[in-house]
């Protein structure tokens, strides 16, 4: 046994992408609005390493990828100056794109609901609403705009790290990390013509309680 599940009882399972995936996706619609669970969804986590592309209509998943294009793996793969170079931002663009054609006939977006989970996209809504302090209701349903991202982006592609340390918005820690967030984000609703986002605070995790507690969906 363990000498970590030995001593303190707890039991640790490795889950599979594909199953980070799915519980990612029943966390972030879980906390819609009931008219929007009854349309057709598309959820995004930006994760540091990939990014998980899933869509579905309800609680029921339809189709699910995983892109190895991330914060992390974005800015240590392109970006050495804050702010980031024209050159350096083509050569992320033209990685994140070719990325994106791996699932450009797999996916059906027509009329589909962007969600939006984990840090880059909540970051994204707790900045357009200048919230000093992180509020996990505010920013769950929040709404931007397509226009609004793009704006944001235009923005930070401008400033260096010491600038986007002010931000109160930015955690510590991700002030690297976040133009590529923001980059990758901006460029999936451009490609696939997505109007608007929904931030969710959920994810993951909340897809994890409710299967634990047996939620049939």
């Amino acid at each position: 046994m363990n000498l970590y599940i030995k001593k303190t009882g707890i039991k640790i399972r490795v889950i599979s992408g594909e199953e980070e995936a799915r519980l990612t996706y029943f966390g972030a619609v879980s906390g819609l609005d009931h008219k929007i669970l009854n349309s057709k969804i598309t959820v995004i986590d930006i994760g540091g390493g990939s990014t998980e592309i899933i869509n579905g209509l309800g609680f029921e998943i339809k189709n699910l990828a995983s892109l190895n294009i991330g914060t992390v793996r974005i800015t240590e793969k392109f970006f050495k100056h804050f702010p980031p170079l024209e050159e350096e931002i083509k050569y992320a663009r033209d990685f994140i794109n070719n990325e994106f054609e791996k699932i450009n006939d797999k996916f059906d977006f027509a009329d589909s609901t962007l969600v939006g989970v984990a840090a880059t996209v909540t970051t994204i809504a707790a900045y357009d609403l200048r919230l000093e302090t992180y509020d996990g209701e505010k920013v769950n349903m929040h709404e931007m705009r397509f226009e609004t991202i793009d704006e944001i982006y235009n923005k930070f592609k401008k400033l260096s790290i010491d600038e986007i340390k002010k931000i109160p918005q930015i955690s510590k820690g991700r002030e690297d990390v976040i133009f590529a967030g923001i980059l990758i984000l901006r460029d999936f609703m451009k490609k696939f013509k997505f109007d608007r986002i929904i931030a969710s605070d959920r994810g993951v995790r909340y897809g994890a309680i409710l299967e634990l507690q047996r939620i049939k969906f």
